[in-house]
């Protein structure tokens, strides 16, 4: 009933097992940092947290907890910057739930092979669609770092790390692992994102977490100001193709009114948008944009 799972879930285990080598060999080099300690969430913590976040059809979060993953996020308390811990699930633990959920209810799961969406020197972006015969459709987009800002193992395998976080966002999207105060994003997302420290969980509330070191205000003191990656050239012209294409208009009448769509949906122009903004167009257009293109080659 499940389509390509098996080879799915070795992908996002292997993914998994690398980001927590590579992390637990940071987080030996930083333990005598002199950073203030955060509290250690417990087993049973986390259990409370699953019991919020219920069940998904005929499965429940609490059972998958061997698929949680403790991360620390900064978090300004009275002036002074602390982590938090934040559990977050895994992709394998999203398919495993995923796979049983339709298991039981003997329905088919298919995982349709990714599309790419931008491919450039600098990133590999892609959409992967999930089917379910219970919810419905569901996609998910995500990039591979291919620059300096990517970690070796992004760099080294860019469509296994893409296909993997983007999987995890489509499944997000139907509820899988889906914990309060996540998001959609998964626990090898936000490790390659952030580069931050998993936990192990706990039995007992001891503080052996590590905060991560406090960074260095702005210049009026304040939070240090998060710079959006902004859409890339190849991006915004492979928008504006899509649109016209979809809209049957010609290419400059396209741009006029893509820019109209970005200044009423956004506040800015295409060209200042965040790269998250243009996939997010992007996601809207392509599956229009896939059928005409089918279309026409038959």
């Amino acid at each position: 009933m499940v389509g390509g799972a098996t080879g799915l879930r070795s992908m996002a285990t292997r993914l998994r097992e690398r980001l927590l080598s590579d992390e637990a060999e940071e987080a030996s080099m930083d333990d005598n940092n002199g950073t203030e300690q955060a509290e250690t969430m417990t087993r049973d913590d986390i259990l409370q947290l699953l019991e919020k976040a219920g069940p998904v059809g005929t499965v429940h979060h609490r059972d998958f907890i061997d698929f949680v993953v403790l991360l620390d996020k900064q978090q300004k308390v009275d002036g002074q910057w602390i982590a938090v811990q934040q559990p977050y699930m895994t992709v394998d633990g999203r398919i495993a739930m995923a796979c049983r959920d339709h298991t039981n209810q003997g329905k088919r799961l298919d995982f349709h092979d990714p599309e790419v969406i931008e491919t450039s020197e600098l990133r590999l972006t892609l959409r992967v669609t999930v089917e379910s015969k219970i919810y419905g459709r569901r996609h998910g987009i995500a990039s591979s770092r291919l620059d300096g800002a990517g970690s070796p193992f992004e760099r080294g395998h860019p469509w296994e790390v893409a296909e993997t976080s983007a999987l995890g966002r489509a499944l997000g999207a139907m509820g899988y692992g889906l914990l309060p105060g996540a998001g959609l994003v998964s626990a090898e997302q936000l490790m390659l994102a952030a580069e931050e420290e998993p936990s192990p969980v706990r039995d007992s509330k001891e503080p052996t977490a590590r905060a991560p070191e406090t960074p260095p205000p702005s210049g009026d003191g304040r939070r240090p100001r998060i710079t959006k990656k902004k859409t890339s050239r190849y991006q915004r012209e492979q928008i504006v193709t899509m649109y016209a294409a979809v809209h049957g208009v010609e290419h400059d009448e396209a741009r006029k009114q893509v820019e109209a769509l970005f200044a009423q949906r956004f506040g800015h122009p295409m060209e200042r948008a965040s790269y998250d903004e243009g996939c997010k167009v992007i996601a809207e257009l392509l599956p229009e944009w896939s059928k005409r293109k089918e279309g026409a080659a038959a």
